[in-house]
């Protein structure tokens, strides 16, 4: 590593992984929801209980909306909420990307088990 350089940790949770079709289609349906209201990110905030950054998020697939962002994103655009909610519960129900099938509990080294998530000093 170059001197200066910042060291970052590899990405963990569910941002990590690539996002899935179901997610992609989520996504695009939010998307659209937000130009239908023809609102900024600031103005979303301001009438709703969610935060600009946190719009950013859930626009962009990088974070996961409460079931009650979604209802008020649709409300907001006057809307019905159900197509979103259905592929809202639809991610709810796929599991992570690159998960492997869970075929009973893990044994690996004692210690820090369950953790693989690299902390940053």
């Amino acid at each position: 590593m170059k001197a200066g350089a910042a060291r970052t940790a590899a990405p963990c949770g569910p941002s990590a992984a690539p996002p899935a079709e179901t997610d992609e289609a989520f996504v695009t349906t939010l998307r659209d929801l937000k130009e239908r209201t023809g609102l900024s990110l600031a103005a979303l905030a301001a009438r709703t209980p969610y935060s600009k950054s946190a719009w950013h998020r859930y626009l962009t697939g990088a974070g996961r909306p409460p079931r009650s962002a979604v209802e008020a994103l649709a409300a907001l655009a006057g809307a019905d909420p159900a197509p979103a909610l259905t592929l809202w519960e639809a991610a709810d129900r796929r599991p992570p990307a690159g998960t492997p099938p869970h075929d009973g509990p893990r044994r690996g080294p004692p210690g820090r088990a369950g953790s693989r998530c690299r902390r940053s000093p």
